[in-house]
């Protein structure tokens, strides 16, 4: 019911508890590789060299999750740029130009070879007045 989601959101905004956009994309991600790849790919992200900031690198190698952000997912060691957008497939991410926002690409609909649907989920930040909380949504780009 409507009131209880609204209690729920409240509590998770109280408590500081919800997912970020990195997060949500390194959690699906994370998920897929697992199962489809058997791969873990907290292992695989490069988030700070060991050389660079041995402290940071620490932090990083027990805590990864939490150190995951769209400026890391975005560098060249853990992703690269698609130039054909054609090409685009599940699983890419489209990322904001100031590395802010990360969307989570879900599902391409092709027609004559086209791309005529993108569907994408991203967790943005609460910016209404009535919004309550964190979230996770999915939106389409036709």
């Amino acid at each position: 019911n409507k009131l209880s989601e609204q209690r729920l959101y409240q509590f998770l905004v109280e408590h500081n508890l919800g997912i970020d956009c990195s997060g949500l994309a390194t959690y699906v991600l994370q998920a897929v590789y697992q199962e489809v790849k058997k791969i873990n790919i907290l292992k695989k992200i490069k988030i700070i060299s060991f050389f660079k900031n041995p402290w940071r690198w620490l932090i990083a190698w027990l805590r990864p999750l939490e150190n995951i952000s769209v400026r890391v997912l975005a560098n060249d060691n853990n992703s690269f740029l698609v130039n054909n957008f054609q090409k685009i497939k599940p699983g890419d991410m489209l990322i904001r130009t100031d590395l802010r926002h990360v969307y989570l690409i879900t599902k391409i609909k092709k027609e004559n070879s086209q791309i005529k649907k993108i569907v994408y989920v991203h967790a943005p930040r609460p910016r209404q007045r009535d919004y309550f909380g964190p979230g996770v949504f999915q939106n389409t780009i036709l």
